[in-house]
């Protein structure tokens, strides 16, 4: 999932999760506005995967935060990305956004 402006990291890892690593898919949802991050359209599309990667970078942990938790309410997708870990499936991302991905998650 692109959180931000990384078009090309996404790419990038969405092609080694299937070349490299031999998942069996992957796809790349981007989430860069309020509209997306609150769209039940995309969540359902979150909901089907058995695992999400979000890419950003240190600057983009608090636009991050104010995207999938505006005033402390969780977007539809991030429930969505919630959903994937209680089911089973992995939530990661690249080193710059893992911090904000846990207080997402777990705070």
């Amino acid at each position: 999932m692109t959180a931000s402006g990384y078009t090309a990291d996404a790419d990038t890892i969405v092609n080694n999760l299937v070349q490299v690593y031999g998942a069996q898919s992957a796809t790349r949802i981007t989430v860069t506005t309020p509209f997306q991050a609150f769209s039940p359209f995309v969540a359902q599309q979150v909901r089907q995967l058995n695992g999400v990667f979000i890419v950003g970078g240190d600057s983009d942990r608090l636009h991050i935060l104010r995207l999938l938790r505006p005033f402390g309410i969780d977007s539809f997708v991030l429930s969505a990305v919630k959903s994937v870990l209680t089911n089973g499936g992995m939530v990661a991302g690249n080193s710059g956004i893992m911090v904000m991905i846990l207080v997402l998650i777990y705070v």
